[in-house]
């Protein structure tokens, strides 16, 4: 399999090499890293009242992708990154020393796309604008040559099922304060 990723990765060093896309894919993974852009996004949702449930639905999936993604997948799996193993490709940004699979803006991404699929009271505009930003973080990290696109799609795997997980198993269980509460 590694093979044929790396193949497609040099691929798109060859054919997809545009000043302009370059640099809209390296904001968009500057916008992914550690999280920064669904950790703002999920503070932003828990400031109102009306979205204060979805902004703690979005914590809670950030915090258990932040657990099984990157404390444990990672470590366990151990698999190095492509700008590691070709290290002669002509890097936009420094190539990570942490572990590439699954990747973890793949699995933020998708675990914040995955809160506002599966939550019906989000209105379809927002859940298409998080899945563009979703997507676009995510194939960054391959224009990058950060991650195999099997990172990404395990990463986006791992992140819907999070989702999933905080929709419907952890959120109900969780008491929303009101405004009263937190001041």
């Amino acid at each position: 399999m590694t093979k044929y990723e790396l193949f497609l990765m040099d691929w798109i060093q060859q054919q997809m090499q545009f000043p302009l896309l370059k640099s809209v894919l390296l904001f968009f993974t500057k916008i992914g890293d550690y999280g920064i852009v669904w950790i703002a996004l999920a503070v932003f949702l828990v400031l109102f009242k009306r979205t204060r449930k979805l902004g703690i639905t979005v914590s809670i999936t950030l915090l258990l992708m932040l657990i099984v993604n990157n404390g444990i997948l990672k470590n366990v799996i151990e698999r190095v990154r492509p700008c590691q193993i070709h290290a002669q490709i002509n890097q936009i940004i420094e190539c990570p020393t942490s572990f590439s699979f699954p990747s973890g803006h793949s699995s933020s991404s998708f675990a914040v796309l995955g809160v506002f699929l599966f939550t019906q009271s989000v209105k379809a505009h927002w859940k298409w604008l998080v899945f563009v930003v979703a997507f676009l973080i995510a194939f960054s990290r391959v224009y990058l040559y950060v991650h195999f696109p099997s990172d990404i799609v395990a990463g986006a795997s791992v992140g819907i099922v999070l989702a999933w997980v905080a929709v419907y198993w952890i959120a109900p269980r969780v008491k929303v304060c009101s405004d009263d509460d937190i001041i």
